[in-house]
């Protein structure tokens, strides 16, 4: 469902200082049509923990397994906001899952639909106060 601004909404947030405030790692994935696991694992995982050089270079020789056992301790040890923009296929979030299990610190999903429902009211909202209805 593209044109509805989801991307731009989640940027905003994303970026936004209050909602940064509340955790201790960021990343943003862009996922293509081709996804590639290893690759946006990789990403992930570099901008979760803030890899040096050297950490980088030892990311890029983990293996998919190795980068999901890692990622899943990162997200063990600190809050982390991962938003994963424009995934295409049901199939590229399965194979990104195992990177996103459910452990002490609960990830927390948003469907779209949920997002248009909040945007909706925030712009009838931010539309009556302007309007004094």
């Amino acid at each position: 469902m593209g044109g509805l601004g989801k991307t731009t909404l989640a940027r905003k947030v994303y970026h936004q200082a209050q909602v940064r405030s509340l955790f201790d790692g960021f990343a943003w994935a862009y996922i293509s049509q081709q996804c590639q696991p290893k690759d946006v694992l990789q990403g992930i995982l570099i901008y979760l923990t803030s890899a040096t050089g050297t950490e980088k270079i030892e990311i890029s020789y983990m293996r998919e397994e190795e980068l999901v056992k890692k990622l899943y301790q990162v997200q063990q040890e600190k809050k982390c906001l991962v938003i994963l923009d424009d995934i295409w296929t049901t199939q590229a979030w399965d194979n990104l899952r195992p990177g996103f299990q459910l452990g002490k610190q609960q990830a927390k999903f948003c469907s779209q639909r949920a997002i248009k429902m909040w945007l909706s009211m925030r712009i009838r909202k931010a539309f009556s106060m302007s309007h004094g209805i």
